[in-house]
């Protein structure tokens, strides 16, 4: 069994911002995957899409407050949510990265402490 220690509300809020973000910029096209592993000392939750991806040169900002790229300007949304994800996942010991290719989709992967037990 995989247990991850935290605030249940506010880890629930960036898994949902992730994966909404997922919905919203795979525009209804390709699967959204959701994969949870972990080490002996970490969980990894990987979350892929599909979708528009995120260029290169904007990568290093996407977790900046107000921060919206070039390519999110026709979608609704504050620049806000990523930060935020990125905030909780600190919060709770951990920390999220980003791979992504424009017009082939994301991966973002949380690492969280494990619980130990």
């Amino acid at each position: 069994m995989i247990i991850i220690g935290g605030d249940a509300p506010r880890l629930q809020r960036a898994f949902r911002n992730l994966i909404d973000n997922s919905i919203k910029y795979s525009e209804g096209q390709g699967a959204i995957r959701i994969l949870i592993d972990q080490n002996d000392l970490e969980v990894i939750i990987k979350i892929s899409d599909e979708g528009m991806g995120i260029p290169a040169e904007e990568l290093p900002f996407i977790f900046d407050p107000f921060y919206r790229g070039t390519h999110t300007i026709t979608k609704e949304g504050s620049g806000l949510g990523l930060a935020e994800v990125k905030t909780i996942i600190a919060a709770h010991g951990g920390r999220i990265t980003v791979e992504s290719e424009l017009g082939k989709g994301s991966v973002f992967m949380i690492y969280l402490p494990k619980n130990q037990q």
